[in-house]
């Protein structure tokens, strides 16, 4: 178990190194009345005028998809984290409708939406988000079973734009287990979500059946998985600048709800880096960057190799369009507003 007196100069430590330049002085923080996030907040506000923080505001968006008697407890606990905190707190609720990316790509839709209205409103620098190693872990999974390459399995990066948000994860080197040894130490107070134990989702038979059973095997599981995951993240960039530069050059023009691309420069370049570009344009509009799922990214970049039309819907209203010569991804009129 870590000791509070290790973490707090671990955590600066791992600030300092990777996110002061990137953070800013005015920061969202992603809470949803867990105990990781409640963390995250304790910390960012003990710690603010060492980290030089000038802001911080908590922001917390409701799915709707759980009982009402457990959002409403959500809620009375980061009312008074917010009181704890003196940090105003910025709450929405929206209903979600699954894609057919399914209701987590649409989830992660809305709250990109949300966060980035928060942004512009609060005009703050940068979103923290709480997740943690074990989070980590977990998605590297998640991805494998889906079929992934290693954008996905090296997913939830320490700091990455996303829709034009800059993101950030202070946590991301810390375990589930020692940020549990700081709330107890603290008294931090929290609401615990009762799906996390629910074993008819995929992500918490990941946490609860098969990272025990890797740890039991081999001891030091969580941390070799750390350096893999941090080498698959840094072999993953050098594809993301590559892709980078091929987005760039095959521009034709761009405004605030669509992106056009021209098709024929872009065959000829294998299909993972074909790929790449597709999530780039999606990104640049505001999109979580997954596409829609393994299978629409797949489809779409075996298309850019041919000259027939295709099209496809993705989450959150995006449509991708291929002629002859042109690839335009398109948001829909109300989501530009």
């Amino acid at each position: 178990m870590t000791s509070q007196r290790g973490f707090v100069p671990r955590f600066m430590h791992a600030w300092r190194d990777r996110l002061a330049p990137l953070a800013g002085k005015r920061i969202g923080i992603g809470v949803s009345g867990g105990m990781d996030s409640a963390v995250l907040a304790v910390l960012l506000a003990r710690l603010r005028a060492a980290l030089n923080i000038r802001r911080i505001v908590l922001l917390h968006l409701d799915h709707g998809l759980r009982p009402p008697a457990e959002r409403a407890a959500d809620l009375r606990v980061l009312r008074r984290l917010s009181r704890r905190l003196r940090a105003p707190l910025v709450s929405a609720r929206v209903r979600i409708r699954a894609s057919s990316a399914g209701i987590e790509a649409a989830g992660r839709a809305a709250r990109l939406k949300f966060f980035a209205q928060a942004v512009r409103r609060r005009r703050l620098d940068s979103v923290a988000l709480a997740h943690h190693l074990d989070d980590r872990i977990e998605t590297f999974f998640l991805f494998l079973c889906r079929g992934s390459g290693s954008r996905g399995l090296s997913s939830m990066r320490v700091s990455e734009q996303l829709g034009g948000l800059t993101v950030i994860r202070p946590l991301l080197t810390f375990t589930r287990s020692e940020i549990r040894a700081f709330a107890d130490l603290e008294r931090v107070e929290f609401h615990e979500d009762i799906t996390n134990t629910d074993r008819r989702f995929f992500r918490n038979r990941i946490r609860h059946d098969l990272i025990p059973l890797l740890t039991s095997w081999q001891p030091g599981f969580l941390r070799a998985m750390s350096a893999t995951l941090d080498a698959l993240e840094s072999e993953d960039a050098v594809l993301a600048d590559l892709s980078g530069e091929i987005f760039r050059r095959c521009v034709v023009s761009r405004a605030r709800r669509w992106i056009i691309l021209d098709r024929a420069r872009l065959r000829g370049w294998p299909p993972g880096l074909l790929a790449r570009v597709l999530q780039r344009a999606e990104m640049e509009l505001g999109g979580s960057g997954t596409f829609g799922g393994h299978e629409n990214l797949s489809s779409a970049s075996a298309a850019l190799s041919r000259s027939t039309p295709f099209s496809l819907d993705l989450p959150g209203g995006m449509t991708l369009r291929m002629s002859r010569d042109r690839i335009e991804l398109r948001l829909p009129a109300a989501r530009a507003d």
